[in-house]
């Protein structure tokens, strides 16, 4: 099974509006989160470790959750977007 460090990378997540916006602060914590999600090798699921390690990296880079979890979402709906666009 890829990791979500592959998938983002194969599919080019971490591109575009959103990301190019991002404060580097933001950019970091970003790839942190992702990166600690990859390694921790807890028996919780994928959504229980990304909230887990959104609330750690937020507290260490002073981000608010709220703001990091808006990114995530953006990125992702822009994502998905140009994916159904080209689809269509």
């Amino acid at each position: 099974m890829k990791t979500i460090s592959e998938l983002i990378k194969g599919n080019k997540l971490f591109t575009g509006k959103v990301y190019d916006k991002l404060k580097p602060v933001e950019r970091d914590a970003l790839h942190e989160i992702i990166k600690f999600t990859d390694e921790d090798k807890g028996k919780e699921d994928l959504m229980t470790k990304m909230d887990k390690w959104i609330d750690i990296v937020c507290e260490k880079h002073g981000i608010e959750e709220i703001r990091m979890q808006n990114i995530i979402d953006n990125q992702i709906n822009e994502s998905v977007g140009e994916i159904i666009w080209v689809v269509q």
